[in-house]
C-alpha cells in the first residue's frame, strides 16, 4: 500500500523516468491505483489458462524430463490447479515426489484428494430413485474427511459435466 505521497512521487517519476528504467506494478486490486497512475501505465490483466492448454503444458514437462504419467492424472493436475500455471506445477512437484516419478491416475487423485466419481454417480442416482441411501452416501463421505465445499464443488461440477453429456455437447476432457 502506497500513501498519497509516495503515489505523487511515483508519478513525478513515471512522468519522466530515467533511460535504463522500467516499472512494472503488479496488484490484485488495480481500482485501488489513483487515475493519474493508470493513465501513465500500459495495463495487462492476466486470465486463467485453459485446462487443455495447462494439461499440454504438463504433459510437455514431463515429455521432456521423461517420467512416467498417465494422461488421465494430468487432467486431474490441471483441473486442480485451476487455470494458475504456478499451482498446477506445485501440484505436479509434489505428485512427482509421491510417486516417485510414475504419475497413475489413483495414486494422484489420493495425493490430490479427488472425490471419487462413483460417489457422484451414487448420490445422482439415489436422488433420481428417491432412495433413502443418499444422506448414508454424503454422510460417510463427509466423515471420511472429504470436505464438504469441495463435494459440493465436485457434484456441482459433475452435474454440468452429465448434463452437457445429455445434451450431446461435445466435451474434451473425461471426468475420470
Amino acid at each position: 500500500m502506497l500513501t498519497t505521497h509516495a503515489f505523487n512521487a511515483l508519478l513525478k517519476t513515471l512522468e519522466e523516468p530515467p533511460p535504463h528504467v522500467k516499472f512494472i506494478l503488479a496488484t490484485t486490486d488495480p481500482q485501488k491505483l489513483p487515475q493519474t497512475i493508470l493513465s501513465r501505465t500500459l495495463r495487462f490483466e492476466f486470465k486463467r489458462v485453459q485446462l487443455p492448454i495447462l494439461k499440454n503444458y504438463i504433459q510437455h514437462i514431463l515429455d521432456e524430463e521423461k517420467i512416467i504419467y498417465e494422461e488421465a492424472s494430468l487432467i486431474q493436475i490441471a483441473k486442480k490447479g485451476d487455470g494458475s500455471v504456478r499451482d498446477a506445477l506445485s501440484l505436479l512437484d509434489q505428485a512427482i515426489a509421491y510417486t516417485n516419478g510414475d504419475l497413475k491416475l489413483k495414486e494422484v487423485q489420493n495425493i490430490l484428494g479427488v472425490i471419487s466419481e462413483s460417489l457422484y454417480c451414487d448420490v445422482l442416482s439415489n436422488i433420481i430413485t428417491k432412495n433413502n441411501q443418499l444422506l448414508t452416501n454424503v454422510h460417510s463421505a463427509l466423515n471420511s474427511g472429504i470436505a464438504l465445499g469441495d463435494f459440493i464443488t465436485g457434484l456441482n461440477h459433475f452435474l454440468n459435466q452429465a448434463m452437457l453429456v445429455l445434451s450431446g455437447i461435445d466435451i474434451e476432457f473425461e471426468l475420470s
